[in-house]
């Protein structure tokens, strides 16, 4: 099942699995930190990609893509990956443009947290965690 919000989607199948491996209270924790910590990755990511530092650039986007794909964002996940892959290649103009897409896909995803959370919570709630 997927979680849709403002142009973003959740894949639940990793939430579930989180609250499978721990329960429903730390899963549901996980993705609220992951969606309050979305500002914070992305200006390093943005600050890193404009200065060409590419090792702050990977370390951030690493970061934020294994985070991504534990919280179920794989498209945001999808685009870190591109985004590794340019800084990598040294394709930094290429890069602040991904970058920029990144950023408009994160706004998304937060401003729908709310409601993501929420949807979450619901689906969980459905499922019994013995």
């Amino acid at each position: 099942m997927h979680l849709v919000g403002f142009g973003t989607k959740l894949d639940t199948a990793p939430i579930r699995k989180l609250a499978e491996d721990l329960s429903a209270e730390a899963a549901l924790r996980f993705v609220d930190d992951y969606l309050g910590m979305l500002p914070g990755r992305l200006k390093r990511i943005l600050r890193a990609v404009d200065q060409e530092d590419a090792k702050v650039a990977l370390d951030a986007l690493l970061s934020l893509r294994v985070t991504s794909s534990m919280s179920g964002a794989l498209d945001t996940a999808a685009s870190c990956r591109e985004l590794e892959s340019l800084v990598r290649a040294g394709h930094f103009a290429q890069a602040r443009a991904e970058a920029t897409r990144l950023s408009t896909e994160l706004h998304y995803l937060q401003d729908a947290a709310p409601d993501v959370l929420q949807r979450a919570r619901d689906e969980l709630s459905r499922t019994s965690w013995n």
